[in-house]
């Protein structure tokens, strides 16, 4: 929190004294408040009122400051009022001969509201004026004050919020590259697969390049874009000074880099070659062992930077991923033919489906519903929720299917057959008419989606 110093003429002298709030105000909450004293010869009475932005009164406390010494007060205000608070410090003392002095100064204090209004204000204008298909940043920021509202309104999320906040209305005023982290330079890029938008730090070392690059792969899932953070500046200092760029992508709920993560790992690797002088042909992941696949050869995530220069090699293709999620654009499209249950229970599927990928790639899935037109969606491959009574473009298109379902039971050409209400997840592979992948699920969701989530059996 910023410091206020509050000063005004007393006598001969100019006495002042510093104004700390420690923290953000919080309904039922403590709000400690820090004064000192600069140069006052003698204890003065101050006062420490805090109000909402209507003036009303939500909590006020009196302390005495000793010359040239500190005090500490707390306010507690019950609620927040209209969000928008004010601290009132009242300083009072007087000197033998002279009439009593007195400073009054006002200062803004923190709230969650108000840091959410200014946010979300922010991000309306970034909506109105631009479009996502443009510069992937802003919409980042965007995502992470989102990210950020969905939490407690801890003092280190509100501090957040608001630094968002500021970096996105500076790009509103002048779009342009973000400015660097100390050596790290944040970015983001669109994942053309679920449309999302993905973050990655990058460090350079001294030269014009071109630098060989080294992946460094936490070991980690990342909770969500707006917690995550570089690796410490102490680990990645030995990596630059021998001469080697540092490029961390977001693992997002793939810790294991197996998934979303490993299919982003070359997007991440493109967009970082765009935006500095790197040598692709000459990388090294640092990872842990259960890293399957990297681009790079793979050393321990602890591994020197003497090791990464021998181990630097091409990159190599990265591996067939058979997931509906792994290759080209998808959607999701929810059946809503049929009956009321069967509807509701498509629909179910779908939600379940669209928050474990969430959970894996930390991407939101818009849902399609079968009353459009396929045409629509030609661009993508589709998953299609339901069965070809429960889902219209099924019933349409009459596909050669392994399964056959009636208004009770599903029935496999083996003899395999479940009661529609108990059965399990079943998960098809198809071609639509015009010869697009298509996967078909149907059934109960799973407790626990597996971490590649459903693929073709």
């Amino acid at each position: 929190m910023s410091l206020l110093l509050l000063a005004a003429a007393a006598g001969g002298g100019e006495p002042s004294f510093i104004v700390e709030p420690l923290g953000i105000a919080r309904a039922g909450a403590w709000l400690r408040v820090r004064v000192a004293s600069c140069d006052l010869p003698l204890t003065a009475a101050c006062w420490l009122t805090l109000r909402d932005g209507r003036g009303a009164v939500l909590d006020r406390t009196e302390l005495a400051l000793p010359p040239d010494g500190e005090a500490w007060a707390v306010l507690q205000p019950a609620e927040l009022g209209d969000g928008r608070l004010w601290l009132t410090a009242e300083l009072r003392w007087s000197l033998p001969g002279l009439p009593p002095q007195q400073l009054l100064r006002e200062l803004p204090i923190a709230t969650p509201p108000a840091a959410l209004a200014e946010a979300a204000a922010t991000v309306q204008r970034l909506r109105e004026r631009t479009s996502p298909a443009r510069d992937p940043l802003p919409w980042l920021w965007a995502e992470q004050i989102a990210d950020l509202t969905l939490g407690p309104p801890s003092h280190w999320a509100v501090e957040r919020l608001s630094t968002l906040a500021a970096r996105l209305q500076q790009w509103l005023a002048q779009p342009g590259p973000a400015a660097r982290a100390g050596f790290w330079q944040v970015s983001a890029f669109y994942d053309p697969v679920d449309q999302s938008v993905q973050p990655l730090w990058l460090a350079l070392p001294p030269g014009s390049g071109p630098h060989p690059l080294v992946l460094l792969l936490g070991s980690e899932p990342a909770a969500s874009k707006a917690a995550w953070q570089p690796p410490p500046a102490a680990r990645v200092q030995p990596l630059l000074a021998a001469g080697l760029a540092v490029l961390v992508p977001y693992p997002a709920g793939d810790a294991g880099w197996r998934g979303a993560a490993r299919r982003r790992l070359p997007l991440a690797i493109a967009h970082a070659a765009r935006l500095a002088p790197l040598d692709l042909q000459r990388g090294c992941c640092l990872a842990a062992e259960g890293v399957e696949d990297p681009p790079y050869p793979r050393l321990a995530l602890d591994a020197e930077p003497a090791a990464c220069l021998q181990a630097l090699a091409p990159a190599r293709d990265p591996p067939a991923l058979a997931a509906w999620w792994a290759g080209e654009p998808f959607a999701l499209v929810v059946g809503s033919a049929e009956h009321r249950a069967a509807v509701a229970a498509n629909r179910r599927l779908a939600e379940g489906l669209r928050a474990a990928y969430a959970a894996h790639a930390h991407a939101i899935i818009e849902l399609h519903d079968d009353r459009g037109d396929p045409a629509e969606l030609s661009a993508r491959h589709l998953v299609l929720l339901g069965n070809p009574r429960s889902h219209r473009w099924l019933r349409a298109w009459r596909l050669a299917l392994p399964w056959v379902w009636d208004h009770r039971q599903a029935q496999h050409r083996d003899g395999r057959r479940f009661l529609r209400s108990e059965q399990p997840l079943l998960i098809l592979r198809a071609r639509a008419p015009d010869g697009r992948p298509l996967w078909i699920l149907d059934g109960a969701p799973p407790e626990a989606w597996d971490l590649r989530l459903p693929e073709t059996p």
